[in-house]
């Protein structure tokens, strides 16, 4: 049971006699985020619609919005209502007041194939309880709950995309979690699924979440509430929240452990603060392609078997260079790109251009955010620091890391174990750069941020993509990098990428590099064909 006093109080409201209308009004405004350009379906003539969830092509599709303790029975009446009314959606969503089991929700799945419909999601109470608890307008007009979340909470202060009712492949680390009876350290990279560990564990009424860095407040919440654990989500980012806790559990009356999340190259640096070993601490790794498909099947039933491979693809988790598809797959970045891909589709995800806008949307990120971010892409595979970063733009990087905290569960950032960051997918680096610094009208010189780069060639890899996908990248300053990779004897890698962007890139390799033809022959026979014929 969770412990969360509001949290509770949500979920007993919920449970209780609601105003149907009012709640309909509710679902729609929470679920726009998820669904952009929902809009309301009013009136008696609604066709089994509560609201319109804009397609691709097509119809729109229905939101089907219910109080009814029997669901099952209004889901089955609306879609039959919906068909007979002329409707030709074959995808529908289902929001409900009520809590269903994992069983109820196969069943409402199975009800709709067989009225020749596939859900694309169901939203049940637990779904609308997190929505609630961050929304005191609606919490308050709805269920009549007014106060702010406490600082001890039930729910992270940045939810993450990997959200599902029931969580997959990680049963080994929760048996272990659930066992402990002093301090513990979660390591795992960004986006692995090491928030969703603690958001179970609080529904299980095992901890709270610290969402305050007040310590007055902290205190009182631990007064209204004991419970056995705090969690402190990415505690790399707040380590002055870690010293709090630990002056606060010497002063009588307060008894509690701290379990805190990092990523692996800052995992000694809590341990040490924490004052843990090896045995105190799971490392988290990224699932299966099996399990990560799993999962995007509970909340994307719709996506074809290639669209999710190709997700999967970038999804996986490759520190070192996040080109190799080699590791297993991260269930954050499997879920954000899942979730945006069923927004705007396939073509836009291969560009990185849909993610790009999709953190835009759904993220806390400030326009200074994204600058931050754009600069830690420029640092390509192999990743910036982030003091390297601040020192690029001119900023603190205590600024910066805050500014970032957002992005931790979208899976969008690799930790590498010199202490870089990466920003993936590839397809992702290359739209940040291409749209922050080759654009126009931002006023940020990306001359700042290559200097700061640690690895040359990799930047350089970056400026190619961000060219390949029409930015305005001087070709003089493309140019000057190649020929200093090519006296430095890095490899013709860098050089076969220019000759892949275009017929100009092709022909300079071509003109200053005749040596290589034969090396760069499949993309010059493509953009220049005389001159690589001639050449060969």
């Amino acid at each position: 049971m969770v412990r969360d006093p509001l949290y509770r109080k949500i979920q007993q409201r919920l449970g209780e006699r609601l105003d149907p209308h009012i709640f309909e009004r509710c679902a729609v405004e929470l679920l726009r985020p998820t669904y952009p350009g929902l809009a309301p379906v009013t009136g008696g003539g609604d066709a089994g619609m509560d609201g319109a969830i804009p397609a691709s092509a097509g119809d729109a599709l229905p939101l089907i919005v219910t109080t009814a303790k029997n669901d099952l029975a209004n889901l089955t009446g609306s879609l039959k209502s919906y068909r007979r009314s002329g409707g030709r959606a074959t995808e529908a969503v289902f929001a409900t007041s009520q809590a269903l089991t994992p069983q109820k929700r196969r069943n409402r799945e199975a009800r709709a194939r067989e009225l020749g419909f596939t859900l694309r999601n169901i939203h049940d109470r637990d779904d609308f309880t997190g929505r609630l608890y961050r929304d005191s307008r609606w919490r308050v007009e709805l269920l009549g709950l007014p106060g702010h979340p406490p600082a001890l909470s039930a729910l992270p202060r940045s939810p993450g995309p990997y959200r599902t009712g029931e969580l997959m492949g990680r049963d080994k680390e929760l048996d272990w979690l659930r066992g402990r009876e002093r301090d513990a350290l979660i390591v795992g990279q960004p986006g692995v699924g090491k928030t969703a560990l603690l958001e179970t564990l609080a529904r299980d009424g095992f901890g709270l979440f610290v969402v305050s860095e007040d310590p007055g407040q902290i205190a009182d919440a631990f007064r209204d509430a004991p419970v056995r654990f705090v969690f402190v989500d990415d505690a790399h980012l707040r380590e002055p929240l870690l010293d709090l806790l630990t002056r606060l559990r010497e002063e009588p009356g307060f008894d509690f452990g701290i379990v805190a999340s990092t990523w692996p190259s800052r995992e000694r640096i809590l341990a040490r603060r924490l004052y843990l070993s090896d045995d105190d601490m799971v490392f988290v790794k990224g699932l299966s392609r099996e399990q990560a498909a799993r999962i995007i099947r509970t909340e994307h039933a719709q996506l074809p078997d290639p669209v999710v491979g190709h997700i999967l693809d970038q999804s996986q988790d490759s520190p070192v260079d996040v080109r190799q598809i080699t590791g297993p797959c991260r269930p954050g970045l499997a879920m954000t790109l899942a979730r945006h891909t069923a927004r705007s589709g396939l073509k836009q995800l291969v560009g990185g251009g849909l993610l790009l806008e999709g953190l835009r949307r759904d993220s806390r990120l400030s326009t200074k955010g994204f600058h931050y971010l754009a600069t830690l892409a420029m640092g390509g595979r192999a990743g910036m620091r982030l003091g390297s970063a601040a020192r690029a733009l001119d900023q603190p990087e205590v600024e910066l890391a805050e500014d970032l905290d957002s992005l931790s569960g979208t899976g969008t950032l690799t930790d590498t174990p010199h202490g870089a960051l990466v920003v993936q997918p590839a397809a992702l680096r290359h739209a940040l750069v291409a749209r922050t610094y080759f654009s126009g009208g931002l006023g940020l010189s990306p001359e700042a941020a290559m200097e700061e780069a640690d690895d040359a060639v990799a930047c350089t890899e970056t400026l190619l993509g961000a060219l390949a996908r029409g930015a305005a990248v001087p070709r003089e300053l493309i140019q000057d990098r190649l020929r200093r990779h090519s006296e430095a004897g890095v490899g013709n890698q860098p050089l076969d990428a220019y000759a892949a962007t275009g017929p100009k890139g092709a022909i300079w390799v071509l003109a200053e590099y005749p040596d290589l033809a034969s090396s760069v022959a499949p993309h010059a026979l493509r953009y220049a064909p005389e001159r690589a014929l001639g050449r060969l």
